[in-house]
């Protein structure tokens, strides 16, 4: 069999810049956030609604600054 501690956890959404990485001397993951060139022992929280956020904004161009409306019809 395969060793336990060669072994990572299952793969969670993370958000951008973020990575999970194996501590071999504390057996268990840690995380990485690259945006801020920090580590963490435990994961970011990331709600459902951000994660569909973050997959719509990465997904679609990005939407002009300032748009016109246009004038109401009585």
């Amino acid at each position: 069999g395969v060793a336990a501690k060669n072994i990572m956890a299952a793969p969670q959404q993370l958000p951008p810049g973020w990575e999970a990485r194996w501590d071999p001397q504390q057996a268990r993951n840690y995380y990485v956030d690259h945006n801020t060139k920090t580590t963490h022992w435990r994961p970011p929280a990331v709600s459902a609604a951000a994660t569909a956020a973050l997959a719509r904004s990465t997904a679609q161009p990005a939407a002009p600054a300032m748009r016109q409306q246009q004038p109401q019809q009585q």
